[in-house]
């Protein structure tokens, strides 16, 4: 992640609480799978949870005997022991945390190859005592406020820091230029 700086000075209140932009230019693959195998244990806990409460549920309503029989009569077996129900229920679990570790670094590689070309995630970090007033005064303004260098369509003047992305500086075609596809002529 680099910084690019002070953006916004504060509000003249006392405090010096300055806004910065940061643009997050890559992931690493190997903490992307740290977070994925966490998010996926969470998930895996979660989803054995849910499993034993449907168990719970469908024994209290009657509704696991009539499967165990149904499943007797079809398989010509005892039916679905509660072993055989949660042994399925970890498998499907640990099959979504291998797919949860494997995909989680693949979309941070996905995601370094991308920003290669567009300059990645422009993030603006706020102090938290200036964003929680921000957003109490006005949450409407304070959701859809433009960080510094956004580009708007129609905007005819580059960014500030429009040097830093391939094809955005200004010497590159297209700030306030019009341009029409091969074969056609403008209007104006």
């Amino acid at each position: 992640m680099t910084d690019d700086g002070p953006t916004a000075e504060g509000d003249g209140s006392g405090d010096d609480a300055v806004a910065t932009v940061s643009i997050v230019r890559s992931v690493g693959p190997g903490s992307a799978a740290r977070i994925g195998a966490g998010v996926g244990a969470c998930l895996f806990v979660a989803w054995m949870a849910a499993a034993a409460l449907i168990y719970i549920l469908l024994g209290a309503t009657g509704i696991r005997d009539r499967v165990n029989s149904l499943a007797g009569d079809l398989l010509a077996s005892d039916g679905v022991s509660a072993g055989m129900y949660f042994g399925v229920a970890a498998a499907l679990g640990a099959v979504e945390v291998v797919a949860l570790v494997l995909l989680c670094p693949l979309c941070a590689v996905i995601y370094n190859g991308i920003a290669h070309y567009v300059g990645g995630l422009r993030v603006t970090l706020v102090p938290v005592e200036d964003a929680v007033e921000d957003a109490v005064q006005d949450p409407v303004e304070s959701v859809v406020q433009d960080a510094p260098g956004d580009i708007r369509p129609g905007d005819t003047t580059p960014p500030e820091d429009a040097d830093e992305v391939p094809g955005t500086g200004p010497a590159s075609e297209g700030w306030g230029a019009r341009t029409d596809p091969p074969g056609m002529k403008s209007t104006d």
